[in-house]
């Protein structure tokens, strides 16, 4: 459309419009029912722990012992999976024969 011409809708719009006035403090009555809602939730506690220890954790001193601690929790995991894994799925014999000549299941299946 050409911005020239100008759009009928305009005219509806601005018709339409009321001018309406808002009760005083309004603004700082919604924002506070904002939050007595947030602070009556089920949920609001465990918010609160939450922030308390990512407010924790951003400190370099307990960050650094958080990951220290999420790594060896992992390669601890991983240690057991793979332990784990390989007493599960045969003998040690058998995995080795299996990785030098990989058809050697095949022969023994015909």
């Amino acid at each position: 459309m050409n911005p020239s011409t100008p759009d009928p809708l305009d005219e509806l719009l601005k018709a339409s419009r009321r001018d309406v006035t808002l009760p005083p403090r309004f603004q700082a009555e919604v924002w506070q029912r904002i939050a007595d809602r947030e602070t009556a939730s089920p949920w609001a506690a465990l918010r609160e722990k939450l922030e308390e220890w990512s407010q924790l954790l951003t400190r370099p001193r307990y960050a650094g012992a958080m990951v220290a601690a999420v790594m060896l929790l992992s390669a601890g995991a991983a240690t057991v999976q793979g332990l784990t894994s390989s007493y599960t799925s045969g003998s040690m014999q058998a995995r080795y024969v299996s990785m030098i000549d990989p058809y050697s299941n095949l022969s023994h299946s015909n």
